[in-house]
């Protein structure tokens, strides 16, 4: 807001582009309003005329069938201050960096470019620029209904709230859950085994042995001690004959 010579842009990135997760996905199937209303809190909040929603549209469900839909029922109740804006992300690993993301939305390649300046300086068409995650939107969302307090009721008092997680156990099915930051891992890979392989936080993630995760929790706090971080949300088991480095090979 305090570099405003132009009128701001807010993008709402839904383009995760993990290999291995799901959440934005879900939860733009699932609750696209939320996500919806949150955009256009932030729309007001740094003075937008410009609203953008980018997400790859043929993930897993139909997502961009239902994004239209609620855009047009939206529309038709008249109770968005911005018209939002439907983008398209390509199908491919770093489209959803907010640099690669400008870049593809002003019809150049998605690939991410070097800063300064920064997107909040010179963004969209050359206007400061917003890009925060759809999981975000729908958490300001909510504690524009909530409260703050609401919010801090689960969590750590350093790390509060709650997150989307993407759990792949040995059998490879994802499960998306909302789960508490500060959750125990063990609550979420079971009882695994000492050797075996547990990614956390993703495709920029750690790899950790089944016994590290097990005395772990969910929180970069916990982390750090075995130098990882939370990331993209991801925590994945691999089956008793899979090996880590091998894996990432």
């Amino acid at each position: 807001a305090d570099k405003r010579r132009r009128t701001p842009a807010v993008i709402a990135n839904g383009a995760e582009s993990e290999p291995a997760s799901d959440k934005d996905a879900t939860l733009l199937w699932l609750a696209p309003h939320l996500v919806l209303d949150g955009l256009q809190l932030a729309a007001e909040a740094v003075g937008a005329d410009t609203a953008i929603l980018y997400t790859h549209v043929n993930r897993g469900h139909d997502v961009g069938a239902r994004l239209r839909e609620a855009l047009q029922a939206r529309q038709a109740a008249g109770v968005d201050r911005v018209q939002v804006q439907l983008a398209a992300a390509p199908a491919r690993f770093l489209s959803g960096q907010e640099t690669a993301l400008l870049n593809h939305l002003a019809g150049g390649p998605a690939i991410p470019t070097f800063v300064p300046p920064r997107i909040t300086e010179r963004g969209l068409n050359g206007a400061p620029t917003l890009v925060q995650n759809v999981e975000s939107l729908a958490h300001l969302a909510l504690i524009a209904r909530l409260g703050p307090h609401w919010f801090r009721a689960v969590g750590t008092d350093a790390e509060p709230g709650s997150m989307l997680a993407t759990v792949r156990r040995a059998d490879g099915q994802a499960r998306i859950s909302e789960v508490p930051l500060g959750i125990p891992l063990r609550d979420l890979i079971g009882d695994v085994a000492e050797d075996r392989a547990v990614l956390i936080g993703g495709y920029h993630g750690t790899w950790l042995t089944g016994g590290e995760a097990r005395g772990l929790t969910l929180d970069n706090r916990s982390l750090a001690a075995v130098e990882a971080r939370v990331g993209a949300g991801i925590v994945i088991t691999l089956p008793p004959d899979r090996c880590g480095l091998v894996e990432t090979a």
